[in-house]
């Protein structure tokens, strides 16, 4: 039988509530890991491996090759703006030098190509297929607004049509207007205006997002980094 006491009303969740603001956007790259055959290669702890290999690597891995002047730093900021998902990673931005991939290209050798990839040790291969970037919804975008309709235009019906021409309404007196309603405090978005100019409060270098213009601005001036 199950406890007599009441039943817990609070959890423990990992759950972190977050704001996804206009300016939202993530990318997804598709990965594709064969072995010396050709074959599909299943396994997940042997696929990231073999991507991390090919990206990270200090010596012969993509950044390592085409960015030899990336600091250390922004390669671990990298590592953690990238999620690795067995037959695709997700990133918070994308990947230097990877910016446009598509299937129809080729895709981007990363292990076991002719282009410079490095080879494995088992002679095993990752290409990455393609570059796709999601954005906010369109309902959460900013929307314009739309050009009123003409004059005596009457309004469609559900089949498209206009609608037929009926009888002007007899004046009706405009009710008095409503008092507004009271205004709670708003809450702290992930957005800021400053001087007319609208700030995301992230960072477009690296994965950092801030309280305030202040906070943002002075990490940008230490790091040489640019707000979204």
């Amino acid at each position: 039988r199950g406890s007599s006491e009441p039943f817990p009303k609070t959890a423990v969740t990992n759950l972190i509530p977050c704001t996804v603001t206009p300016n939202f956007s993530f990318h997804l790259y598709g990965i594709e890991c064969v072995d010396k055959n050709g074959k599909p290669i299943d396994s997940r702890s042997r696929r990231s491996t073999l991507f991390h290999f090919g990206m990270f690597d200090p010596k012969v891995g993509h950044l390592a090759r085409n960015f030899p002047n990336m600091k250390k730093k922004e390669i671990e900021d990298l590592k953690r703006a990238i999620f690795f998902q067995t037959s695709y990673v997700f990133t918070a931005r994308p990947i230097p030098g990877l910016e446009r991939i598509t299937r129809e290209s080729g895709g981007v050798q990363l292990v076991g190509g002719s282009d410079g990839s490095p080879p494995s040790d088992e002679g095993d291969a990752v290409n990455l297929t393609q570059m796709t970037t999601y954005v906010a919804p369109l309902e959460m975008r900013p929307q314009k607004k739309k050009a009123g309709a003409a004059a005596g235009a009457q309004p469609a019906t559900r089949w498209g049509a206009p609608a037929a021409a009926a009888a002007a309404p007899t004046p009706v007196p405009a009710p008095a207007p409503t008092p507004p309603a009271p205004q709670c405090t708003p809450v702290n978005d992930a957005t800021s205006t400053m001087e007319g100019l609208t700030l995301d409060l992230r960072c477009a270098n690296c994965i950092f997002t801030f309280v305030d213009n202040n906070a943002l601005l002075a990490h940008c001036r230490e790091t040489g980094h640019f707000p979204v």
